[in-house]
């Protein structure tokens, strides 16, 4: 989103300004982009926030989130075992998750979907896999969604892997310290 809208707005203000350099009355054009641009970053920090997880916690909005895939025809097997994280990883962690959900219903054509979290020792491990057509991993270009996921998950200091081939599904795999 933040690509395709605030990124869209943003560069539409930037040329606005460059013709404004040489055409003065475009400026209120430019001033209103920005203005734009400013209230869907405004927008999109309150969806950030997600009141469901301050209140419930990773494991209860990740269960509820899940119902929503659910109630569309997927068939989802969950299986959370999430013990208590601080705010910031368990936002993190939501959106790892959100992210790689948001792909099994954009690409994956799947019938069924995992989501499986679980604490070993020091570290929380997590996997959402699907039955779906998968993709081979060396031909398809790495998406900002795969990309920001990574990034998300090795800010945490974690490890995350995706696995996947043609008419074999995908699985993404990740590992953070507790």
């Amino acid at each position: 989103e933040l690509h395709d809208g605030v990124g869209s707005l943003l560069t539409a203000a930037l040329l606005t300004l460059k013709v404004a350099e040489k055409r003065p009355e475009k400026l209120p054009e430019a001033r209103k982009r920005v203005a734009e641009a400013l209230e869907e970053v405004r927008r999109l920090s309150r969806e950030l926030r997600m009141p469901l997880l301050d209140d419930l916690g990773l494991k209860e909005a990740l269960a509820r989130y899940l119902e929503t895939y659910a109630k569309n025809g997927l068939q989802v097997e969950a299986h959370l075992e999430v013990p208590p994280l601080p705010k910031e990883k368990e936002v993190a962690l939501f959106r790892v998750v959100q992210e790689a959900l948001t792909n099994v219903l954009r690409h994956a054509k799947a019938q069924k979907v995992r989501v499986r979290l679980w604490r070993e020792g020091d570290r929380l491990f997590g996997v959402v896999e699907d039955d779906g057509v998968g993709f081979d991993p060396e031909k398809t270009p790495a998406s900002v969604g795969l990309l920001g996921m990574q990034e998300r998950v090795q800010s945490l200091g974690g490890s995350f892997l995706v696995h996947a081939a043609p008419g074999q599904g995908t699985r993404v795999e990740f590992g953070v310290p507790l």
